[in-house]
């Protein structure tokens, strides 16, 4: 698996590898706070996080259900995690626009009800999600992409556009209820990430293909 994948329709490079991502960008974490059930919006470091569609109930951390979960949804991804009730449906808005945005996502296989000593479960029949992922600037559409996270390990996603963006939307393709969690998100503003050069630009382009899709609007 390489790097990083671009395609030559855009200078939207898509990342696999954490430490190839953040030497690229320079992008700072924005942790979770463990706030538990924060209902349909919530917000942290310029992040604002917010369900929508069949969606319903934000979860950042498991305080005040501890007694379900355990300390963490998914102790595989650092710090706190984000969850969801129904489908995965989520967009984060940012405070200005940014160049660079990450984050780990964690599928589960084991379909049993949650408990403090399960370890991560879909608490539901498990099925295989993809997620549509989608970037946005000032209320317009400017690229997406599929994204596949891998079972039951932690799978990073790191995206660079120059142009910058301010709106991520996350679309549960598969529309179930199972779990799936999110956590260890960055952003870098437009000011901090240099333009990549065209040599790491096309050597970017190879591989990757089944991983994510991706799909330009102009």
């Amino acid at each position: 698996m390489s790097a990083s994948l671009t395609s030559a329709a855009s200078a939207t490079t898509f990342y696999f590898d954490e430490a190839t991502y953040f030497s690229a960008t320079g992008a700072v974490a924005v942790p979770l706070p463990n706030l538990g059930n924060v209902g349909s919006t919530f917000s942290t470091g310029g992040l604002t996080f917010s369900s929508f569609g069949s969606a319903t109930d934000l979860f950042s951390g498991t305080s005040g259900f501890e007694g379900t979960f355990g300390p963490d949804f998914a102790p595989a991804i650092s710090g706190n995690d984000l969850a969801i009730s129904g489908p995965e449906n989520f967009a984060i808005d940012f405070g200005s626009s940014v160049a660079a945005f990450s984050f780990k996502a964690f599928e589960p296989t084991v379909s049993g009800p949650a408990s403090p000593f399960s370890g991560p479960t879909c608490n539901a029949p498990c099925f295989d999600t993809s997620f549509d992922i989608s970037l946005f600037r000032q209320g317009v559409k400017i690229t997406n992409v599929t994204f596949f996270p891998f079972d039951d390990t932690p799978t990073f996603l790191g995206i660079l556009e120059p142009g910058g963006f301010d709106r991520v939307v996350f679309t549960d393709l598969t529309g179930t209820v199972d779990n799936e969690f999110f956590g260890e998100f960055s952003a870098a503003g437009l000011s901090t990430v240099p333009a990549p050069a065209p040599l790491v630009l096309l050597a970017s382009c190879l591989g990757i293909l089944g991983f994510c899709r991706r799909r330009r609007n102009f």
